[in-house]
């Protein structure tokens, strides 16, 4: 996988252009093209996926979920949060650049913004 199907090639050059880059790649009924392509240009084995979509459902589902962070960058951090805990490496560089490279767009894993109110849910999935 090298480009995603609304990666134009230039990067973004403004706030403005980023939001609208995201729009597109992730957002206007794209957000299951998006995790899909997420789990595949992270390469992230088939455990990784299937527990980060529990993660992400038990989060997104929670009554006290206040959508903090858009829902594939909360899908983001689920990855990287399971990948930590699996001992799978991963760094927050190498996400934020593989994701720029397919969606124009990149996004970094940041669960330490969530992480911190949600962790009885984390430890429910990860145990």
């Amino acid at each position: 996988m090298t480009k995603g199907p609304w990666n134009y090639g230039e990067p973004p050059q403004n706030k403005s252009e980023t939001i609208a880059q995201t729009t597109l790649s992730h957002g206007m009924g794209m957000e299951e093209h998006s995790k899909d392509a997420i789990k595949q240009i992270l390469g992230v084995p088939l455990n990784v996926a299937i527990l980060s979509e529990i993660l992400f459902n038990k989060i997104t589902e929670h009554q006290l979920w206040d959508c903090r962070r858009a829902p594939h960058a909360l899908f983001v951090d689920c990855i990287y949060l399971v990948c930590k805990h699996k001992k799978i490496k991963m760094t927050s560089r190498e996400v934020s650049e593989k994701t720029r490279e397919y969606f124009g767009v990149g996004t970094q894993p940041r669960p330490n913004e969530w992480c911190k109110d949600y962790d009885f849910i984390v430890d429910s999935v990860l145990g």
